[in-house]
Order: C-alpha cells, then structure tokens, then sequence
C-alpha cells in the first residue's frame, strides 16, 4: 500500500521563458512538500524517473506518466494543462535519436503459461534494485530449474522502464562473441556497419531500458562486454541470470533461494501457504484432477517437497508423474535415486545434484529406445521438426516409433511440443534438461556422430533454401531459416571447432544471402570469416560461395577495401577452377566497389562481363541480378536510355521468377532513371510502388531506400520540404538499424538535395529534416506516399468545371 503523505497547500507557480519540464517539476513538488520518493511512491512510477527528470537526464515523460504526477501534485485546470504540455513539448525536443525506428525496438518479453508461485518479496526485492540508479547489473545467481528466468521475465514485465524491456536468450549458444549480435537482434538492430559493441553503446546512450540477458553462464567470457556496455549507457540496467557471477565491477548479485518447504508435521490445511506445495499441488491437480489431498497425501507431498529442496523445476517433474503413478510411488522412486548421490561430484552444489537426480530419475521410468531418442535429440539447440528428427536421428527402418516416443517426452515434461496453426509442429527441450541429455549422450559415445549428422542436415537445408530466397516461395524460406538460426549456428560452431571447413563454409556460403536480408551483415561476416580461416578447402567451391558472399555483406558495411580483397581472391580461385559463375561473382563484386568509389571506368567493364557470362551460364536469378546491377551503374553515365531499358528487362526477369523483394528494388532504381530523365511523373509513381511493395515485406533496409528515392522525386519536383521530411525520416531508419545509404545512390540523390536546401535555406532544411526524423515508422511511410508538408496542411482541392 502506498505510504499518506500529508497535505500541503499548493502556490500558484507559472512556468517561465525556456523551462524544461524537469524544473517546473522540481518546483511544484518542493511546493507540495514532498520528496523525490515520496512523488514516485504516489504516482507509482521509479524514484529514479524522477531522480533523472529533475537533473536533465530525462527531457521527457509519457503523457499518462505526466498525467499521474498531476494528480499527486494536485493540479488542475490551466496548470494541469500547462504541465502536460511542457512534458510533450520536451518530449519532441528530446527525440534527437529518432523514433522511426521505435518499432525496431518494441519490447518482447516471453509470455509464461504459469503464474508465477511464492515469489512476490523476491519480485520485490529485484524491482527495488533494478529502479535503483545506483545499480546496474544484477545477477540473478542459483541452480538451474531454481525458477531464475521466470523471476526475471516477471520483473521485466513490471518494471516500467521508459523505454522498454528486452529479453535475451543465450541458451542455445556457447560462443561469447555472438552475445552482442544476440542482443542486437532482440533490439532489432540490423544492417550494422560499425562494430556490434559500438553500435549497441550509441543505440542505448541515452534510452532507458531494461535488458535481461538469460542463461549465462555458458558464455561468461562475455562479461567485460556487458560491464562495458553498461558503463558507456547510463539509463541501461542489465539483468543477468546465470549459474556463476560475471564478476565485474558493479555486477550486484541476487541469490536465488528454493521455494519454501514446511515442516515435515504441518497440518495439511495449511499446505497453500508454502510456495513448495502449493507449486506442487496446482501442478499435481493440472494433470490428475480428482487427486484427494488428505492428511496422509499431504505428508507424502510434503516428504516429496522436501528431498526435491523445493526447486520448482523439479517440484514440476515430479507432479506431472501423477499422470501414471501414484502419490506414494513418486515417493518411492525419490528415496531410490536421491540414496544414488552420495559419492556423487563433491563440487557441484547439493541443489544441483537433487535436479540432475530429479531428471535421471524422470529418465530412468522410460523404456530403452526411448531412453535413446531422449539422449539423441539433444544434439538440437533450437528444438526440431519431425521431419528433421528423423533424419539427424536415422530412423530410416525405426521412424513409426519416433512420434509415439516424442509423445512420452512431451507428456514426461522431458521435451516441449508447439503446435501453431499453419506451421509444423516443433519440438524442443529445457534448457537445463537438455544438459542432462546431452551429458548421457556424451557417456553412450553418441555425440560426435550425432552432431556430424546434424551439421551435414543443416548444411543440405541452407543449400536447398538458398536458390528459393529468389523465387516465389521466398518467405515461407527466409521464415524457416530463421526458427532454424540456433540449429544453424550450432552446425557451424561444431564444425569449426572439428575443424570442418568443408562443412562450416557449405552452411556459411548457403547464408550469406539470409544474413542480407535480414540486415545481419556482422553476425553473417563472422561465420565467414571464421570458416574462411580454415585452409583445408582452399580451392573448393564452398569457399568461393563463401568469398562471394562475404565480399557482398563486407561492401554493405562500408569497408571496400577488403570487399576487393575478396572479389579478387574469388576471381583467382574462379579462373583457376574454370568456374564461370564465380568469374561473374568476383567481377561483380569488384564492380560494385568500383562503383561505390566512384570508379566508373573501372566498374562498368566488370559489370558488362559479368553479365556476359551471366547470359551464357546463368542461373536465372543471377542473369536478373547482373542485368540490375549494370542498369543501375548506367544511371551513372550520360546513358539513361540503355539504363532504363535494362532496368525493365530486370524487372521482367525477376517477376518471373516470383522474387518481390527484388522486383521492390527495381521499381526503385527505375524511379531514379526517371527523375534522371525528367519524367517526374513516372518517378513519382515508380518510387511510390516500390515503397508500398517492400514495405509489405517489412524489409527495413529496402524501406529506408525507399524513403529515400521519395525524397529524391520530391526535391526534383520542388516540393523542398517535403524532400527534407522525407531525408531525415530514411536517416532516422538508417540509424535505427545502424546503416547507411549505398554510396551510388547517394551520389544521384545528393545534388538534388543540396539544391532543395539551398531554395529552402538551412534552416528551414533543418527543421523539416527533424520533423521528418521522429515520425513513426508507419506514419512515415504514410506521408511519403500520400502527405503533404507537416508544416503546412494540405491546400484546398478546387473542383474543376
């Protein structure tokens, strides 16, 4: 319950010239006599909101955030207004770093199925110290199945940062250099050019988030990253769950105690006042409803509470064995497996070994073979399909057994099933059972095998996406290879560490056209890299795929020198392996760094080769693809009419093949032909189509292309500010995802803008280039297509005749 405070009369207080909401809040509460504590308790938002507000670290509160602080402030009438309005007022002020990209960074918590059990002084406790300003990393420290995820999604989901909530998985990775890549992805940072640290630090600077970093004790080389992280972002608050401490400086750590058990000769009425059983007691009941808890029955569960510590994972396991056992014959199987532990590892904590125990003992009820299908599928790191069970697994004469088997694991709790409408049903394990799975496999010598058909399934699925990300069915692929990305990323890890390249440049050559869609040129430059750096296969046809591919994400980032270390490369090894479609590869990318450095003379030749083969040796998508590429590289030359009719043949070709992305893109670049060649009114509706095309495909670097090819034709037509709303809107994008406009398309579009700033005047560009910078990603999009200036409304249409 909030504390009373008592009431002190209010003086009339008028904002004055230039204040900030921060002082006029300051002075109405000093007025009201309460302290920065006492207005946070009240208006039930964080001393820290306040705290910041006050000093300027803040410029801006949500309006129903300001909306309660006047109720506690008791304002009204005219001073209410004023309030909120001041607050709105610093909000536009403060949204320098754009809120286009707002959507890019929507906060996704998982959503439990549970609620949460005796654990409200826990919540409690971690609310208070992740609000606190002084604190800003906390580790949440226990065993696993100890409940430490689901404390730390609960408290996400009540923390009320300003800026959101952040929950990031790292169970399914081992490798410490893929955390900041992991966290960019959940804040949907994409297309990054700087380094992933850096671009996280300039994201986060001055936003208030929450981020809860999840399982991480697999990767704590990564903790200087975090501590890092934290110290350059002075609103961020880290919350860590993990089975060790990071042990860095100004990490705070929260241990995670079992839920509590009562003594062994409580009454059984009062069984729901400990978290233990009354865990153990609704999960019982989920899975046999008529179970009677009588005074015999409560012992029982109060005996099988107590040797499981009360780890709520295992209180879980044990309840849903009511299912096929009885109360007293859980008990027993207990007593069997807890006796085993005694010479057990000394190290490991006594919680620890009750979980591993609690799940041999789950294990041991199964028959053998499905004992074996338990342990096998651990090789899985995202969870599996059916169909890829029975591959990784080789259950060619054994695949009628397979689904009954997953059933009993489902039913076991020993495997997770998702049954999603439309989509095939998927599989997977807990974490901390997984472990256990992974560990038998280790010991019945499985394991090597295993995870060689596993890398090898993957490896033969990005090979078969790879020609459709250019068809028709390029989404419902892009979609697969995205609920396969820790199944991919496992395949590669393993097969770098065997020293694989053969295998670990097949998977990163297959996905380099992935990681560019989803603008995840850092993650998909590691790979590469990383598989490059193996020599084993220094001649093969991976390793020009890979060479290809990493020339093509390395340009996207900016760094053309190493892009043309690599098409160079890739050119030798084509010419010595007579590989036509790497010589058109290499040429291509060596072309489009010529381009971009303004090379022209350079470029154009390696373009018109390139598309030479192209027509000879295809395949399809490439011919589509050398066609765009030298048409776009002619808008360059005095030449627009051989530019445009290329142009068309690509859009022909790529509507043929189904691949809408591309057809997006090329609408694009025929709106710039058109604004070359003056025919404003084709620009206006080419650009247009494009925008509403990829803008249907929610790809965000095609979408700040497009924003910027809008610009272009309204700055060719005159219409000043509207091309400078539109600018900063395709900057705000571009800074969102970390990116930037290709360097030959911002050389068309350059002149045109310096014209419009100069007609307009610098200041006049400026402002409208920031009105456009914080729209929403959707208004944005909205005004480009159909809006007039946000200065001005739009004129009045007079009817003809």
């Amino acid at each position: 319950m909030a504390t009373e405070f008592p009431h002190v009369p209010r003086r009339l207080i008028v904002p004055t010239e230039g204040e900030v909401f921060g002082d006029l809040l300051r002075r109405y509460r000093s007025n009201s006599g309460l302290t920065q504590e006492d207005l946070a308790e009240q208006a039930g938002i964080s001393a820290r909101t306040i705290s910041d507000v006050e000093r300027g670290l803040r410029r801006s509160v949500y309006r129903n955030t300001a909306a309660r602080l006047a109720d506690v402030l008791e304002l009204a009438g005219t001073d209410r207004e004023t309030f909120v309005a001041l607050a709105q007022r610093d909000a536009g002020r403060s949204a320098g770093r754009s809120t286009i990209g707002a959507d890019a960074s929507a906060p996704r918590l998982p959503s439990p199925l549970t609620r949460l059990i005796g654990r409200e002084s826990e919540v409690d406790a971690i609310l208070a110290a992740v609000r606190s300003p002084e604190l800003r990393v906390l580790t949440l420290l226990g065993p696993g199945g100890i409940g430490k995820t689901r404390l730390a999604i609960e408290v996400a989901t009540r923390a009320g940062f300003r800026d959101g909530a952040f929950f990031v998985s790292l169970a399914a990775t081992a490798d410490p250099d893929l955390v900041p890549s992991l966290v960019a992805r959940e804040l949907r940072l994409t297309g990054i050019r700087t380094s992933v640290p850096e671009a996280l630090r300039n994201h986060l600077r001055e936003r208030e988030v929450l981020i809860v970093l999840d399982t991480f004790e697999h990767v704590l080389a990564a903790s200087p990253f975090v501590a890092e992280l934290a110290a350059a972002c002075p609103l961020l608050t880290v919350l860590v769950t993990s089975r060790a401490p990071l042990q860095v400086r100004g990490e705070h750590e929260f241990a995670v105690a079992p839920l509590a058990i009562p003594d062994a000769g409580v009454h059984v009425l009062d069984l729901d006042r400990y978290p233990a059983t009354r865990l153990f007691s609704e999960h019982a009941h989920s899975v046999k409803p008529d179970l009677l808890i009588d005074e015999e029955s409560g012992r029982v569960i109060v005996d099988i509470c107590r040797k499981l510590d009360g780890l709520p994972l295992a209180l879980e396991l044990a309840a849903v064995r009511l299912r096929h056992l009885s109360l007293a014959a859980v008990q027993r199987q207990l007593d069997h497996r807890l006796n085993l532990l005694v010479g057990g590892p000394r190290d490991l904590p006594r919680r620890q070994q009750a979980m591993r125990d609690t799940i041999a003992w789950s294990y041991d009820l199964l028959e053998p073979s499905e004992q074996s299908i338990f342990r096998r599928l651990s090789v899985f790191a995202g969870g599996w399909t059916l169909v890829a069970a029975e591959s990784v697994l080789a259950l060619e004469d054994d695949r009628d057994r397979l689904l009954p088997q997953l059933s009993v694991l489902v039913d076991n709790n020993l495997a997770t099933l998702r049954n999603l409408p439309g989509e095939e049903s998927r599989y997977g394990m807990l974490d901390v059972i997984r472990e256990f799975a992974v560990e038998r496999a280790e010991a019945h010598g499985e394991a090597t095998d295993l995870s060689r058909r596993h890398a090898a399934y993957f490896a033969e699925l990005a090979e078969a996406a790879e020609p459709e990300f250019g068809g028709s069915g390029q989404a419902a692929w892009y979609g697969r290879l995205q609920v396969e990305e820790d199944n991919m990323r496992g395949a590669m890890a393993w097969s770098l560490e065997r020293g694989d390249g053969e295998v670990a440049l097949r998977l990163a050559g297959a996905l380099w056209l992935f990681w560019r869609r989803h603008g995840d040129y850092s993650e998909g430059r590691l790979w590469l890299d990383r598989a490059l750096a193996i020599r084993q296969s220094a001649e093969s046809a991976p390793r020009r795929k890979a060479l290809w591919g990493n020339g093509w994400l390395t340009y996207y980032q900016g760094e053309h020198d190493r892009a043309q270390r690599f098409g160079d490369e890739l050119l030798r090894l084509s010419r010595a392996a007579h590989d036509q479609v790497g010589v058109r590869n290499a040429l291509t990318v060596r072309g489009i760094v010529a381009m971009a450095e303004q090379r022209y003379g350079d470029a154009l030749p390696q373009l018109e080769e390139a598309l030479r083969i192209a027509r000879e040796h295809g395949p399809e998508w490439l011919l589509a693809t050398s066609v765009l590429n030298l048409g776009s590289a002619m808008l360059h030359t005095a030449d627009v009419v051989r530019s445009q009719m290329l142009l068309e043949e690509a859009l022909r070709l790529y509507r043929k093949l189904g691949d809408r992305l591309f057809v997006a893109r090329t609408l694009g670049y025929l709106g710039y032909n058109a604004v070359l060649r003056a025919d404003l009114p084709a620009a206006r509706r080419l650009a247009t189509s494009s925008l509403k095309q990829i803008q249907d495909l929610a790809e965000r670097f095609g979408v700040a292309e497009g924003l910027q090819a809008m610009a272009l034709v309204n700055a060719a037509e005159r219409q000043d500010e509207r091309a400078a709303e539109l600018a900063g809107a395709a900057n705000a994008l571009w800074e969102s995802i970390s990116a930037q406009a290709l360097a030959p398309d911002r050389a068309i579009a350059t002149p045109y803008f310096d014209a419009a700033r100069e007609r307009l005047g610098a200041s006049a560009w400026r402002s409208a280039w920031n009105r456009g910078a914080t729209l929403e990603l959707a208004d944005a999009i909205a005004h480009a297509v159909e809006g007039s200036s946000l200065a001005t409304p739009p004129p009045t249409r007079i009817p003809s005749g």
